[in-house]
């Protein structure tokens, strides 16, 4: 059964023309020539063709509600724009294969956040079938914008990009899968595009999902680059793992960068790696992820890193604190005074003052993981700098001796130890455990009256005030023995 197409005489201003004949001509062989004035009179102004169309040196080819968006591509010229129409392009078995430069433009998208708005579309294609591509770009400087694409067939993947390609762009599309089986949004392999105002939702209730899927291997030959601003998005997988955005170079020589910026993603609980960004690698570290003033929310890890591949996230939100390997925080902040329950401090200045806060209130102890400091790499105090900690308080290291004193002024430094000795602290307790060889006080040792404790060590002494007389005890590992006592 031939389709019938339509040809308003009303469009003929939007056609361009290389030569002053315009072509029409349909499979069937016949050719109509229209004068380049655009004038014709031909059944009261309407053209009516059997079978396909196709346009010659056309720069905008119109596509109703109802037909193949596929022969339109075919029978397009190379950087010609595909308008498609507004409404629901339903039930699709077949993937719009893209192998020429293309604008392939819908009548807008939803948009939502970060979880699926119902309601009017612009332009939305559907489908239900297993495996299906929606959109399989194969060719440099191809263009998708303002239309959403739901799915809720098995292994689905919205939009596929070809190894090293350059030139694609995708702007204000909205993506949905709930399905079974391996989900993925957008499947980027070793080709360099821009994405701009995406939304995406992807779910599997038997597998993994992903939202944006970033990757190489060995057969790729060019260094990519994805460039995002404000691609935001939720994913949730049943198995395996559920990657917001992922970066992953495998056993390739050439390298991945994702760049984000104004980007939110959410990766909810279901797999043993719910993980809103990850930049990781096999074999090879050039993997590489930026990250700015984005928000990142991941049910098991908000960032994720492996090997010397790059996690940079300044200016980032990282929602829970939950993160794997080294996170890059890169900013410069000129402040008074930083107030925080949390800070990462790397390959950084701090002037004049830092505090440090415990959420639980104030105290005068230190709790396992309050405040970590590690300047210059194994060495924790190889630093020249002073840094304040608290109440005037300064922590600083002179000659490879840490110093703690008050105001910089040598005469009250109260606690000197060499920085090759080692300290822990055990939180049950309370106690600090110092092994060096030498304790060296230039001021006063101050004991703290105190009941005997409960589980004595050999050595532990303390004061007890509360007898008849102020004495000194010492352990010896079977009782406490007097050390000294008020005369």
């Amino acid at each position: 059964m031939f389709k019938k197409f339509l040809l308003l005489l009303l469009l003929m201003p939007l056609f361009s023309y290389s030569q002053n004949i315009f072509k029409v001509r349909d499979t069937l062989g016949d050719t109509l020539n229209l004068s380049s004035d655009g004038h014709i009179s031909h059944n009261g102004g309407i053209l009516l063709f059997e079978d396909v169309v196709e346009l010659l040196n056309s720069n905008i080819i119109w596509v109703p509600v109802g037909e193949d968006i596929q022969t339109y591509v075919n029978y397009s010229d190379s950087g010609a724009t595909i308008g498609l129409a507004s409404g629901i392009i339903e039930a699709l078995t077949d993937t719009i294969v893209i192998d020429k430069p293309l604008n392939i433009v819908g009548q807008g998208n939803a948009g939502f956040y970060t979880t699926p708005t119902t309601g009017s579309h612009g332009t939305l294609l559907t489908s239900s079938a297993a495996d299906m591509v929606v959109f399989q770009i194969n060719s440099d400087n191809v263009r998708i914008a303002d239309l959403s694409i739901n799915q809720t067939g098995d292994a689905a993947t919205s939009i596929k990009v070809a190894n090293n390609l350059q030139g694609v762009v995708f702007n204000n599309v909205d993506v949905i899968q709930e399905g079974t089986g391996a989900q993925k949004g957008f499947d980027v392999k070793g080709s360099s595009v821009v994405m701009r105002d995406l939304t995406f939702y992807v779910t599997s209730t038997d597998a993994s999902a992903a939202g944006v899927y970033f990757w190489n291997d060995n057969t790729t030959t060019q260094d990519a680059v994805i460039d995002g601003f404000n691609v935001t998005g939720t994913v949730q997988g049943a198995a395996t793992y559920a990657y917001a955005f992922a970066s992953q170079n495998i056993n390739d020589a050439n390298t991945l960068d994702l760049n984000l910026s104004a980007s939110v993603c959410k990766a909810l609980p279901g797999t043993p790696f719910d993980i809103a960004v990850i930049s990781t690698s096999t074999t090879t570290n050039n993997s590489t992820v930026e990250a700015y003033q984005c928000t990142f929310d991941g049910a098991d890890y908000d960032g994720y890193q492996t090997g010397s591949n790059v996690l940079a996230v300044g200016g980032s939100d990282m929602v829970n604190n939950k993160l794997f390997g080294t996170i890059t925080y890169r900013a410069t902040m000129v402040s008074d005074a930083l107030t925080t329950n949390y800070a990462n401090v790397e390959d950084s200045v701090v002037t004049p003052k830092v505090i440090f806060e415990h959420s639980g209130g104030d105290k005068n102890w230190i709790e396992e993981d309050d405040l970590y400091l590690n300047f210059g790499g194994k060495n924790p105090f190889l630093f020249q700098r002073t840094l304040r900690i608290k109440d005037g308080y300064n922590l600083w290291l002179y000659g490879n001796i840490l110093y703690l004193d008050q105001d910089n002024n040598d005469a009250n430094d109260f606690l000197i130890f060499s920085a090759t000795d080692t300290f822990d602290y055990t939180v049950a307790d309370k106690t600090l455990r110092w092994t060096g060889t030498r304790l060296n006080l230039k001021n006063v040792l101050n004991l703290q009256p105190c009941s005997a404790p409960g589980s004595p060590i050999i050595g532990d002494i303390y004061y007890d005030s509360v007898g008849v007389k102020d004495t000194v005890w010492i352990y010896d590992g079977s009782a406490f023995q007097e050390f000294w006592a008020q005369p």
